[in-house]
């Protein structure tokens, strides 16, 4: 929920809020970013075990789809 959503306000804040919301959330990211968030690691060996990381993710997702399509195919034949 973005800040100030579904705030209602008789004297005209509520609608205030709703409108600037969107704006106040990427200024409070880009805030965090610069103060508290640490900076992403770009080196060769990170952004390789990423990628390993991802590719062994993305195979045993598709494993995962494969098993549950056989088993409803299963199912209803």
């Amino acid at each position: 929920m973005r800040f100030g959503e579904g705030v209602v306000g008789g004297d005209g804040d509520g609608v205030l809020l709703l409108a600037f919301g969107e704006d106040l959330e990427e200024e409070f990211d880009r805030l965090l970013r610069i103060t508290a968030l640490p900076r992403p690691r770009r080196d060769r060996d990170h952004l390789l075990s990423w990628s390993a990381w991802r590719r062994h993710h993305q195979h045993q997702a598709a494993e995962a789809h494969r098993r549950w399509n056989n088993i409803a195919a299963a199912a209803t034949t």
